[in-house]
Order: structure tokens, then sequence, then C-alpha cells
């Protein structure tokens, strides 16, 4: 909880430097970045700690609660990435398409990893 805390505080501050002017308000932005990644490894650690202590009532899962959080915040760092990129002059960076389409192609793969996995029809 205190990092989630530590994570909101550092946003307030941040718009606090922006609503009054500071040039230096993207100074935050690393503070930001480093809190949270400390709050997304607390809360991996917690998933981990539920499942641990907690049986599944299903068939087991292919992946873990904690896997599967860590691929959606993975999917949420490549988009942003990728939006931020779309801000940016494209000739003004070497291999632009490749880098886009090598973001997109990550993120899809990703995603493709959180789809259930479909029955096997051989079976039937």
């Amino acid at each position: 909880m205190k990092d989630i805390q530590k994570v909101n505080a550092l946003l307030l501050e941040q718009t606090q430097a922006v609503v009054e002017g500071d040039p230096e308000f993207s100074g935050f932005d690393v503070l930001i970045h480093m809190a949270q990644e400390k709050k997304e490894q607390a809360k991996y650690r917690w998933i981990e700690h539920v499942e641990a202590h907690h049986c599944e009532e299903d068939e087991p899962m292919a992946l873990t609660r904690a896997e599967k959080e860590r691929i959606i915040d993975s999917r949420l760092k490549l988009q942003s990435v990728t939006n931020s990129l779309n801000h940016v002059d494209p000739s003004k960076i070497p291999h632009y398409r490749e880098i886009h389409d090598c973001l997109e192609a990550a993120e899809e793969n990703l995603g493709g990893a959180l789809r259930p996995p479909q029955p096997d029809s051989t079976n039937s």
C-alpha cells in the first residue's frame, strides 16, 4: 500500500509543479518510473503470496496470476512506447518502421499469451 501511496504522492507533486509553472516538472518522471516499478514488484509479490496459499478450484492455469499481471504490464509499457513514438518525426529515427512494427508485434504476441488455450479439436 505504501508503494501505491508513493506513486500517488509523486504524481500529485508533479501536477502541482506543472500548475505552478515549474520548468523542472519533468524531473519527476524518473522518480515516478522508479516508484511505479517498486509498486509493480509489490503487486507481483502479493499475487504470488496469494497463489502460494490458496488452492485453485478449477483446472490449473497455463499462466499464474502473477505472470498474467506481468504480461499485462509489459503490454501497457509497449503501448506507451508506441504512442510516444507516434509523436516523433519518423524521418528522424533510423529504422523507425521496423521499430514500430516490432513493438506492435511484441504487444500482439503478449496479448496472444493471455488468451485461453483453444480446446483441442482433434479430440472431437
